[in-house]
């Protein structure tokens, strides 16, 4: 939520056929932070999370963002 709610700010005030240049560290963690977002959206039905041998389906999918990786992240940007 927080990712997105960054992209928007960066957003607002430009038009809808403007993009924000971003720089390269701050893309990747917005994108890091809206990935986590969208992956815990869960869009199948809930009983549905494993297959016939009973593997998740979305065990690949395990996408998070956690402090320390933002922290990571951010400590090479300049904001």
């Amino acid at each position: 939520m927080l990712g997105r709610i960054i992209f928007e700010a960066l957003d607002y005030g430009i038009g809808e056929a403007e993009e924000r240049p971003l720089s390269h560290g701050l893309e990747t963690l917005i994108e890091c932070m809206t990935r986590a977002q969208e992956s815990g959206e869960n869009t199948d039905n809930e009983s549905q999370s494993a297959d016939d041998e009973g593997i998740e389906k979305d065990a690949e999918d395990d996408h998070h963002c956690s402090f320390r990786e933002v922290a990571r992240v951010s400590s090479g940007l300049h904001l």
